[in-house]
């Protein structure tokens, strides 16, 4: 059996810094939309 295929999608502030306070740093609609075109329907 072969090994899982892992992928890591994720935005990263200059600090390294991936949230605060529950929740994303920044929004931008069309990250959001690329981001859910890449992950939805994925185990």
């Amino acid at each position: 059996m072969s090994a899982p295929r892992i992928t890591l999608v994720a935005a990263v502030a200059r600090d390294g810094a991936i949230g605060r306070h529950n929740d994303l740093l920044w929004t931008e609609p069309r990250d959001m939309a690329r981001f859910k075109q890449l992950t939805l329907g994925k185990p």
